[in-house]
């Protein structure tokens, strides 16, 4: 069972349902509880259907556009959490005031995560998310994963 989910894929449209599956796939070898899985997919997801949607301009054509995924299984008093980021290198663009029948992205993976964070630089955007904390089901102990992940 491996601690670390990475992922380096252009940004594509096809890209947020391959990245689902890979991250569903993660969670389950970690033995991750349904429902929390359910929350980080979606907001997984999210973040990468940003990416590819929202990240990359005309002035970018000439680069790779590229979405990078990272989780990892992390410990807190509470118990294991799953901690993701999402990075690309394009350039961030502020939710417009008034988004219409869209741009409920962000307090969507507010709301499936226990803390969203967005860095933005000139060179990219990272998103990171963590988890609320969740018990995993025996046989896989918490120390197990802890120990995996170092």
């Amino acid at each position: 069972m491996a601690a670390q989910f990475t992922r380096v894929m252009r940004a594509q449209p096809e890209t947020p349902s391959t990245l689902r599956r890979a991250f569903r796939e993660w969670l389950r070898a970690l033995r991750w509880p349904a429902e929390e899985a359910d929350d980080l997919i979606l907001a997984l997801n999210e973040a990468a259907a940003n990416v590819v949607e929202h990240a990359y301009t005309q002035l970018h054509r000439k680069r790779y556009r590229l979405v990078r995924v990272s989780a990892e299984c992390v410990p807190s008093p509470l118990g294991p959490r799953i901690r993701i980021e999402v990075a690309d290198a394009g350039q961030w663009r502020p939710p417009p005031a008034d988004p219409g029948y869209r741009g409920r992205g962000l307090r969507l993976m507010r709301a499936c995560t226990d803390s969203l964070a967005i860095d933005t630089t000139a060179s990219g955007t990272r998103v990171t998310m963590t988890s609320r904390p969740a018990p995993l089901p025996h046989p896989v102990s918490a120390h197990q994963l802890y120990a995996q992940s170092t």
